[in-house]
Protein backbone atom coordinates (compact mmCIF):
# COMPACT_ATOMS: atom_id res chain seq x y z
CA UNK A 1 0.00 0.00 0.00
CA UNK A 2 3.20 1.98 0.42
CA UNK A 3 3.33 2.64 -3.30
CA UNK A 4 -0.15 3.97 -3.32
CA UNK A 5 0.78 7.14 -2.24
CA UNK A 6 3.41 8.27 -4.68
CA UNK A 7 1.24 7.32 -7.53
CA UNK A 8 -1.38 9.03 -6.76
CA UNK A 9 1.13 12.46 -5.70
CA UNK A 10 2.19 11.53 -9.73
CA UNK A 11 -1.25 11.69 -11.41
CA UNK A 12 -1.81 14.95 -9.47
CA UNK A 13 1.22 16.32 -10.53
CA UNK A 14 0.62 15.06 -14.61
CA UNK A 15 -2.81 16.71 -14.22
CA UNK A 16 -0.98 20.36 -13.32
CA UNK A 17 1.26 19.89 -15.89
CA UNK A 18 -1.08 18.99 -18.95
CA UNK A 19 -3.34 21.31 -18.51
CA UNK A 20 -1.15 24.00 -18.09
CA UNK A 21 -0.29 23.23 -21.89
CA UNK A 22 -2.98 23.38 -24.38
CA UNK A 23 -2.58 23.22 -27.97
CA UNK A 24 -5.49 24.03 -30.06
CA UNK A 25 -5.46 21.07 -33.04
CA UNK A 26 -6.96 17.83 -33.53
CA UNK A 27 -5.27 15.00 -31.90
CA UNK A 28 -5.74 10.96 -32.22
CA UNK A 29 -5.07 9.05 -29.25
CA UNK A 30 -3.90 5.76 -28.36
CA UNK A 31 -3.40 3.98 -25.18
CA UNK A 32 -1.29 0.90 -24.22
CA UNK A 33 -0.81 -0.81 -20.90
CA UNK A 34 1.82 -3.41 -19.47
CA UNK A 35 2.12 -6.82 -21.11
CA UNK A 36 -0.84 -9.10 -19.85
CA UNK A 37 -2.86 -5.86 -19.57
CA UNK A 38 -4.18 -5.05 -22.82
CA UNK A 39 -7.79 -7.01 -22.32
CA UNK A 40 -8.34 -4.82 -19.51
CA UNK A 41 -8.25 -1.34 -22.01
CA UNK A 42 -10.45 -3.19 -24.55
CA UNK A 43 -13.27 -3.55 -22.22
CA UNK A 44 -13.55 0.24 -21.94
CA UNK A 45 -15.08 2.44 -24.59
CA UNK A 46 -13.32 6.08 -24.96
CA UNK A 47 -13.29 8.67 -27.41
CA UNK A 48 -9.93 8.42 -30.01
CA UNK A 49 -10.49 11.94 -31.62
CA UNK A 50 -10.03 15.12 -29.71
CA UNK A 51 -10.59 18.96 -30.67
CA UNK A 52 -8.13 19.99 -27.96
CA UNK A 53 -5.82 18.57 -25.60
CA UNK A 54 -7.56 19.42 -22.91
CA UNK A 55 -10.40 17.10 -23.60
CA UNK A 56 -8.10 14.29 -24.25
CA UNK A 57 -6.44 14.55 -20.70
CA UNK A 58 -8.94 14.58 -19.02
CA UNK A 59 -10.76 11.24 -20.80
CA UNK A 60 -7.41 9.75 -19.84
CA UNK A 61 -7.52 10.56 -16.13
CA UNK A 62 -11.08 10.01 -16.46
CA UNK A 63 -10.54 6.34 -17.49
CA UNK A 64 -7.91 5.81 -14.68
CA UNK A 65 -10.67 6.74 -12.04
CA UNK A 66 -12.67 4.26 -13.75
CA UNK A 67 -9.98 1.59 -13.48
CA UNK A 68 -9.58 2.53 -9.69
CA UNK A 69 -13.63 2.57 -9.10
CA UNK A 70 -13.39 -0.80 -10.25
CA UNK A 71 -11.16 -2.10 -8.09
CA UNK A 72 -7.60 -2.05 -10.14
CA UNK A 73 -6.33 0.77 -7.34
CA UNK A 74 -2.67 0.79 -8.54
CA UNK A 75 -3.40 2.21 -11.88
CA UNK A 76 -2.12 5.52 -13.00
CA UNK A 77 -0.82 7.60 -16.03
CA UNK A 78 2.97 6.36 -17.02
CA UNK A 79 3.51 8.36 -19.76
CA UNK A 80 1.71 10.45 -22.37
CA UNK A 81 3.76 11.41 -25.74
CA UNK A 82 2.39 13.75 -28.30
CA UNK A 83 3.89 14.36 -31.49
CA UNK A 84 2.29 16.58 -33.50
CA UNK A 85 -1.65 15.61 -33.96
CA UNK A 86 -0.72 11.85 -32.38
CA UNK A 87 -0.52 11.33 -28.62
CA UNK A 88 -0.05 7.76 -27.15
CA UNK A 89 -0.56 7.13 -23.78
CA UNK A 90 0.71 4.53 -21.21
CA UNK A 91 -1.32 3.46 -18.10
CA UNK A 92 0.15 1.47 -15.20
CA UNK A 93 -2.68 -0.83 -15.22
CA UNK A 94 -1.70 -3.77 -12.29
CA UNK A 95 -3.59 -6.29 -10.47
CA UNK A 96 -7.36 -6.24 -9.67
CA UNK A 97 -7.80 -5.76 -5.95
CA UNK A 98 -10.74 -8.26 -4.58
CA UNK A 99 -12.95 -8.77 -1.47
CA UNK A 100 -11.69 -11.49 0.53
CA UNK A 101 -14.27 -11.07 3.41
CA UNK A 102 -16.58 -7.72 4.26
CA UNK A 103 -18.60 -9.38 7.50
CA UNK A 104 -20.82 -7.66 9.91
CA UNK A 105 -19.03 -6.98 12.37
CA UNK A 106 -20.58 -6.15 15.60
CA UNK A 107 -23.96 -5.18 13.93
CA UNK A 108 -26.89 -7.70 14.37
CA UNK A 109 -27.74 -10.11 11.62
CA UNK A 110 -31.61 -9.26 12.16
CA UNK A 111 -30.52 -5.27 11.03
CA UNK A 112 -28.38 -6.33 7.54
CA UNK A 113 -31.80 -8.43 6.63
CA UNK A 114 -33.61 -5.49 7.15
CA UNK A 115 -31.51 -3.54 4.60
CA UNK A 116 -30.77 -7.00 2.11
CA UNK A 117 -27.18 -6.90 2.99
CA UNK A 118 -25.73 -10.44 2.45
CA UNK A 119 -21.77 -10.91 2.88
CA UNK A 120 -20.92 -13.88 0.95
CA UNK A 121 -21.89 -11.21 -2.10
CA UNK A 122 -18.75 -10.08 -1.55
CA UNK A 123 -16.19 -12.82 -1.27
CA UNK A 124 -14.35 -12.97 -4.38
CA UNK A 125 -15.87 -9.97 -5.60
CA UNK A 126 -13.84 -6.80 -7.01
CA UNK A 127 -13.10 -4.20 -4.61
CA UNK A 128 -15.27 -1.02 -5.34
CA UNK A 129 -15.93 1.47 -2.43
CA UNK A 130 -18.49 2.81 -4.23
CA UNK A 131 -20.41 -0.52 -3.22
CA UNK A 132 -19.27 -0.28 0.49
CA UNK A 133 -19.84 3.45 1.05
CA UNK A 134 -23.81 2.52 -0.66
CA UNK A 135 -24.04 0.03 2.03
CA UNK A 136 -22.38 2.16 4.70
CA UNK A 137 -25.22 4.57 3.58
CA UNK A 138 -27.99 2.59 3.73
CA UNK A 139 -27.12 1.23 7.25
CA UNK A 140 -26.82 5.09 8.65
CA UNK A 141 -30.08 6.01 6.90
CA UNK A 142 -31.77 3.30 8.19
CA UNK A 143 -30.68 3.85 11.83
CA UNK A 144 -31.73 7.80 11.64
CA UNK A 145 -35.00 6.60 10.56
CA UNK A 146 -35.50 4.34 13.60
CA UNK A 147 -34.56 6.21 16.55
CA UNK A 148 -30.67 6.49 16.10
CA UNK A 149 -29.91 10.05 14.04
CA UNK A 150 -26.40 9.62 15.92
CA UNK A 151 -24.93 6.56 15.03
CA UNK A 152 -21.58 6.06 12.98
CA UNK A 153 -20.50 3.38 11.34
CA UNK A 154 -16.64 2.59 9.94
CA UNK A 155 -14.68 -0.10 8.77
CA UNK A 156 -12.78 -2.08 10.81
CA UNK A 157 -10.19 -5.14 11.09
CA UNK A 158 -8.54 -4.10 7.52
CA UNK A 159 -6.44 -6.43 6.21
CA UNK A 160 -4.70 -7.10 2.87
CA UNK A 161 -3.31 -10.12 1.55
CA UNK A 162 -2.57 -11.02 -1.87
CA UNK A 163 -4.22 -8.09 -3.55
CA UNK A 164 -7.23 -9.65 -1.22
CA UNK A 165 -9.46 -7.34 1.15
CA UNK A 166 -10.87 -8.06 4.50
CA UNK A 167 -12.96 -5.92 6.75
CA UNK A 168 -15.75 -5.75 9.41
CA UNK A 169 -18.22 -2.96 10.01
CA UNK A 170 -18.25 -1.50 12.89
CA UNK A 171 -21.01 0.19 14.46
CA UNK A 172 -21.62 2.54 17.04
CA UNK A 173 -25.71 3.31 17.29
CA UNK A 174 -25.68 5.88 19.75
CA UNK A 175 -28.58 6.72 22.46
CA UNK A 176 -31.79 5.89 21.35
CA UNK A 177 -33.69 9.25 20.28
CA UNK A 178 -37.42 9.41 20.53
CA UNK A 179 -40.01 12.55 19.65
CA UNK A 180 -41.12 14.30 22.78
CA UNK A 181 -42.98 17.42 21.20
CA UNK A 182 -43.65 19.62 18.55
CA UNK A 183 -43.89 23.39 18.97
CA UNK A 184 -45.64 25.30 17.12
CA UNK A 185 -44.79 29.24 16.89
CA UNK A 186 -46.44 31.95 14.49
CA UNK A 187 -50.12 33.48 14.26
CA UNK A 188 -51.21 30.08 12.48
CA UNK A 189 -53.79 28.55 15.18
CA UNK A 190 -53.28 24.48 14.04
CA UNK A 191 -53.68 21.75 16.54
CA UNK A 192 -49.76 20.28 17.27
CA UNK A 193 -51.09 16.83 17.47
CA UNK A 194 -52.95 16.95 14.35
CA UNK A 195 -49.56 18.64 12.66
CA UNK A 196 -47.81 15.82 14.01
CA UNK A 197 -50.11 13.32 12.60
CA UNK A 198 -50.08 14.56 9.14
CA UNK A 199 -45.93 14.92 9.13
CA UNK A 200 -45.64 11.41 10.11
CA UNK A 201 -44.03 12.32 13.51
CA UNK A 202 -45.42 10.37 16.85
CA UNK A 203 -44.92 11.46 19.82
CA UNK A 204 -43.08 8.73 21.90
CA UNK A 205 -41.82 6.94 18.76
CA UNK A 206 -38.20 6.40 17.60
CA UNK A 207 -36.86 9.28 15.69
CA UNK A 208 -37.34 9.54 12.12
CA UNK A 209 -35.11 11.76 9.89
CA UNK A 210 -37.03 10.86 6.91
CA UNK A 211 -40.60 12.96 8.39
CA UNK A 212 -38.11 15.50 8.86
CA UNK A 213 -36.65 15.76 5.84
CA UNK A 214 -39.97 15.90 4.45
CA UNK A 215 -41.41 18.32 6.74
CA UNK A 216 -41.10 21.55 4.13
CA UNK A 217 -42.90 19.31 1.22
CA UNK A 218 -45.25 17.93 3.13
CA UNK A 219 -46.49 21.54 4.74
CA UNK A 220 -46.86 23.03 1.40
CA UNK A 221 -49.77 21.13 0.68
CA UNK A 222 -51.58 22.34 3.30
CA UNK A 223 -52.72 25.73 1.85
CA UNK A 224 -53.92 27.31 5.29
CA UNK A 225 -50.34 27.82 6.60
CA UNK A 226 -47.34 28.64 5.39
CA UNK A 227 -43.31 28.41 6.72
CA UNK A 228 -41.66 31.17 7.41
CA UNK A 229 -38.11 29.62 8.15
CA UNK A 230 -37.03 25.92 8.05
CA UNK A 231 -37.90 23.68 10.94
CA UNK A 232 -35.58 23.36 13.75
CA UNK A 233 -34.82 20.27 16.03
CA UNK A 234 -33.44 20.59 19.56
CA UNK A 235 -32.33 17.22 21.76
CA UNK A 236 -32.37 16.78 25.63
CA UNK A 237 -32.34 13.73 27.52
CA UNK A 238 -32.50 11.39 24.39
CA UNK A 239 -35.57 13.29 23.52
CA UNK A 240 -36.05 15.66 20.04
CA UNK A 241 -38.15 18.76 20.34
CA UNK A 242 -39.25 20.41 16.83
CA UNK A 243 -39.73 23.62 16.24
CA UNK A 244 -41.67 24.81 13.58
CA UNK A 245 -42.25 28.34 12.59
CA UNK A 246 -46.08 28.86 10.56
CA UNK A 247 -47.47 31.84 9.66
CA UNK A 248 -51.48 31.83 8.59
CA UNK A 249 -52.78 32.51 5.29
CA UNK A 250 -55.78 34.17 5.03
CA UNK A 251 -57.50 32.26 2.51
CA UNK A 252 -61.05 31.20 4.27
CA UNK A 253 -63.79 32.78 2.11
CA UNK A 254 -67.81 33.86 2.84
CA UNK A 255 -69.70 35.83 0.24
CA UNK A 256 -72.79 35.98 0.08
CA UNK A 257 -75.80 38.06 -1.66
CA UNK A 258 -79.83 37.82 -1.15
CA UNK A 259 -82.33 39.73 -3.40
CA UNK A 260 -86.41 40.01 -3.84
CA UNK A 261 -88.00 39.81 -6.92
CA UNK A 262 -91.82 39.94 -7.78
CA UNK A 263 -92.92 36.34 -8.48
CA UNK A 264 -95.32 36.36 -12.24
CA UNK A 265 -96.99 32.96 -11.20
CA UNK A 266 -98.43 34.37 -7.70
CA UNK A 267 -99.60 38.04 -6.92
CA UNK A 268 -98.29 39.76 -4.18
CA UNK A 269 -95.60 37.13 -3.27
CA UNK A 270 -91.74 37.58 -3.71
CA UNK A 271 -88.88 34.96 -4.98
CA UNK A 272 -86.07 34.76 -2.50
CA UNK A 273 -83.18 34.38 -4.72
CA UNK A 274 -79.37 34.82 -3.62
CA UNK A 275 -76.10 33.09 -3.70
CA UNK A 276 -73.66 32.05 -1.01
CA UNK A 277 -70.22 30.77 -1.25
CA UNK A 278 -68.52 29.76 1.65
CA UNK A 279 -65.17 27.98 2.38
CA UNK A 280 -63.52 27.12 5.74
CA UNK A 281 -59.91 25.86 5.75
CA UNK A 282 -58.63 24.54 9.15
CA UNK A 283 -61.77 25.49 11.39
CA UNK A 284 -60.70 24.40 15.19
CA UNK A 285 -57.06 23.99 14.34
CA UNK A 286 -57.71 20.33 12.76
CA UNK A 287 -57.14 20.93 9.39
CA UNK A 288 -60.54 20.12 8.18
CA UNK A 289 -62.28 21.89 4.99
CA UNK A 290 -65.96 22.67 5.14
CA UNK A 291 -67.52 23.83 1.58
CA UNK A 292 -70.55 25.05 1.47
CA UNK A 293 -72.09 27.28 -2.28
CA UNK A 294 -75.68 27.84 -3.25
CA UNK A 295 -77.19 29.68 -5.87
CA UNK A 296 -80.80 30.72 -6.80
CA UNK A 297 -81.57 32.74 -9.54
CA UNK A 298 -84.83 31.68 -10.68
CA UNK A 299 -88.14 30.83 -9.29
CA UNK A 300 -87.82 26.99 -9.45
CA UNK A 301 -84.03 26.00 -10.06
CA UNK A 302 -81.93 26.58 -7.33
CA UNK A 303 -77.85 24.68 -7.18
CA UNK A 304 -76.31 23.44 -4.17
CA UNK A 305 -72.61 21.90 -3.55
CA UNK A 306 -71.08 21.06 -0.19
CA UNK A 307 -67.70 20.02 0.73
CA UNK A 308 -66.09 18.26 3.46
CA UNK A 309 -62.42 17.05 3.86
CA UNK A 310 -61.31 15.35 6.99
CA UNK A 311 -57.99 14.54 7.38
CA UNK A 312 -55.63 11.63 9.30
CA UNK A 313 -58.70 9.64 9.86
CA UNK A 314 -58.26 7.62 12.76
CA UNK A 315 -54.75 8.98 13.43
CA UNK A 316 -54.03 7.47 9.84
CA UNK A 317 -52.49 8.71 7.05
CA UNK A 318 -55.52 7.94 5.32
CA UNK A 319 -57.86 11.26 4.40
CA UNK A 320 -61.35 11.31 3.90
CA UNK A 321 -63.35 13.78 1.52
CA UNK A 322 -67.02 13.98 1.33
CA UNK A 323 -68.81 16.24 -2.28
CA UNK A 324 -72.50 16.68 -2.90
CA UNK A 325 -73.88 18.51 -5.74
CA UNK A 326 -77.47 18.67 -6.09
CA UNK A 327 -79.57 20.68 -9.20
CA UNK A 328 -83.36 21.33 -9.26
CA UNK A 329 -83.76 22.83 -12.79
CA UNK A 330 -87.09 24.34 -13.43
CA UNK A 331 -90.00 21.83 -13.34
CA UNK A 332 -87.87 19.50 -15.68
CA UNK A 333 -85.34 17.43 -13.53
CA UNK A 334 -82.81 17.01 -10.28
CA UNK A 335 -79.85 15.41 -10.75
CA UNK A 336 -77.57 14.38 -7.08
CA UNK A 337 -74.17 13.76 -7.72
CA UNK A 338 -72.16 12.34 -4.39
CA UNK A 339 -68.38 11.42 -4.11
CA UNK A 340 -66.89 9.79 -1.21
CA UNK A 341 -62.66 9.46 -1.41
CA UNK A 342 -60.32 8.17 0.43
CA UNK A 343 -56.85 9.07 0.07
CA UNK A 344 -53.45 7.30 1.63
CA UNK A 345 -50.36 9.62 1.20
CA UNK A 346 -47.47 7.75 -0.07
CA UNK A 347 -45.33 10.84 0.94
CA UNK A 348 -45.16 14.26 0.57
CA UNK A 349 -45.84 14.39 -2.87
CA UNK A 350 -47.95 11.49 -3.84
CA UNK A 351 -51.21 9.70 -2.49
CA UNK A 352 -53.00 6.91 -3.44
CA UNK A 353 -57.29 6.81 -3.44
CA UNK A 354 -60.41 5.20 -3.77
CA UNK A 355 -63.26 6.47 -5.30
CA UNK A 356 -66.98 5.74 -4.73
CA UNK A 357 -69.70 8.09 -7.36
CA UNK A 358 -73.21 7.86 -6.95
CA UNK A 359 -75.31 10.28 -9.81
CA UNK A 360 -78.91 9.81 -9.25
CA UNK A 361 -81.08 12.04 -11.92
CA UNK A 362 -84.86 12.00 -11.38
CA UNK A 363 -87.62 13.86 -14.20
CA UNK A 364 -90.28 16.34 -12.60
CA UNK A 365 -92.53 15.68 -15.12
CA UNK A 366 -92.76 12.30 -17.39
CA UNK A 367 -96.04 13.00 -19.42
CA UNK A 368 -94.31 15.16 -22.17
CA UNK A 369 -92.80 12.07 -23.54
CA UNK A 370 -95.60 9.82 -23.14
CA UNK A 371 -95.62 9.66 -26.81
CA UNK A 372 -91.75 8.92 -27.72
CA UNK A 373 -90.90 6.03 -29.52
CA UNK A 374 -86.92 6.44 -28.60
CA UNK A 375 -85.07 7.51 -25.27
CA UNK A 376 -85.51 11.28 -24.60
CA UNK A 377 -82.38 13.52 -23.90
CA UNK A 378 -83.18 13.47 -20.24
CA UNK A 379 -84.19 10.63 -18.41
CA UNK A 380 -84.35 9.27 -15.16
CA UNK A 381 -81.11 7.06 -14.42
CA UNK A 382 -78.75 5.90 -11.44
CA UNK A 383 -75.29 5.53 -12.13
CA UNK A 384 -73.07 3.86 -9.58
CA UNK A 385 -68.83 3.62 -10.15
CA UNK A 386 -65.94 2.91 -8.43
CA UNK A 387 -62.18 3.78 -8.76
CA UNK A 388 -58.71 4.06 -7.92
CA UNK A 389 -56.70 7.48 -8.59
CA UNK A 390 -52.81 8.02 -8.22
CA UNK A 391 -51.72 11.53 -7.68
CA UNK A 392 -48.81 13.16 -7.67
CA UNK A 393 -47.38 17.13 -7.79
CA UNK A 394 -44.67 18.92 -7.07
CA UNK A 395 -46.17 22.48 -6.67
CA UNK A 396 -44.83 25.42 -5.33
CA UNK A 397 -48.28 26.25 -3.53
CA UNK A 398 -51.07 24.23 -3.98
CA UNK A 399 -53.61 26.98 -3.23
CA UNK A 400 -51.73 29.65 -5.68
CA UNK A 401 -49.18 27.55 -8.03
CA UNK A 402 -46.55 29.48 -9.83
CA UNK A 403 -44.40 26.90 -10.69
CA UNK A 404 -43.90 22.59 -10.59
CA UNK A 405 -46.16 20.24 -12.25
CA UNK A 406 -49.44 17.87 -11.00
CA UNK A 407 -49.70 14.61 -12.37
CA UNK A 408 -52.74 12.11 -12.02
CA UNK A 409 -54.06 9.00 -12.86
CA UNK A 410 -57.94 7.65 -12.41
CA UNK A 411 -59.57 4.91 -13.71
CA UNK A 412 -63.39 3.65 -13.02
CA UNK A 413 -65.72 1.52 -13.73
CA UNK A 414 -69.30 1.16 -12.84
CA UNK A 415 -73.01 0.29 -13.75
CA UNK A 416 -75.76 2.57 -15.15
CA UNK A 417 -79.62 1.94 -14.59
CA UNK A 418 -82.33 3.56 -16.17
CA UNK A 419 -85.40 3.53 -14.71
Amino acid sequence: MSGLIPRFLSLSIFLFICFASNAQQNYQLSINSEPGSEGVIAKYRFNKTFSDSIRMKSSIVELVQILQSEGYLLSYIDSLFIDENQATARIYIGSRFEWLTLSGGNIAPSFFRKIGFQDKLYQGKPFKYSEVAKVQKEILDYAEQNGFPFAKLRLDSLKINDNKFSAAFNFDEGPLIIFDSITVKGDAQINSKFLGKYLGIEMGEPYNQKSIDEISRSIKNLPYVRLTSNPRLTFQNSEATLIINLEKRRINQIDGIIGFLPNASKDNNLIVTGQLDMELFNPFGKGRNIGIHWQKLKENSQNLGLQYAQPNILSSSIDFQFDFSFLKEDTLFTDRNMRLKLDYRLGAESAFSSITDFKTTNLLETSIYGDNTSLPELIDFTFNSYGLRFEWQNLDDVYVPKKGAKLWFEGTAGNKKII
